[in-house]
């Protein structure tokens, strides 16, 4: 589990985009990367007009179950809110596809 601070996360206001014609393009939300110097790129940054699948990496496997790998972040930035973000924008048609695995530990978990 990754052990990251996210007791001063600072969000940031991007200005609109206009909307994409392009539905088939795939955006990748990392949380590890959500740090910047002077801000943080939180969901409600996502480009949704640009991007209307967003693919959010990743959770984790323990014991066959789905596992937040920053749940500080997630209960208060991430997953957690990622559906409240994307009615609030306004965009219609985003999904929102989450990533179960990826990491060393999750691989006996993920083995058949």
């Amino acid at each position: 589990m990754v052990r990251d601070n996210t007791s001063s996360v600072k969000a940031q206001t991007f200005p609109s985009t206009p909307q994409s014609n392009h539905t088939g393009i795939f955006c990748l939300y990392i949380t590890r990367f959500f740090r910047a110097s002077i801000y943080n790129f939180l969901p409600q940054n996502l480009p949704f007009t640009l991007c209307p699948n967003i693919v959010y990496w990743s959770f984790g496997v323990r014991d066959g179950f789905s596992i937040s790998r920053i749940d500080s972040f997630d209960c208060t930035y991430g997953l957690n809110n990622v559906s409240e973000v994307v009615n609030k924008s306004g965009v219609p048609g985003v999904r929102i596809l989450l990533i179960t695995g990826g990491y060393v530990e999750d691989y006996g978990q993920l083995s058949l």
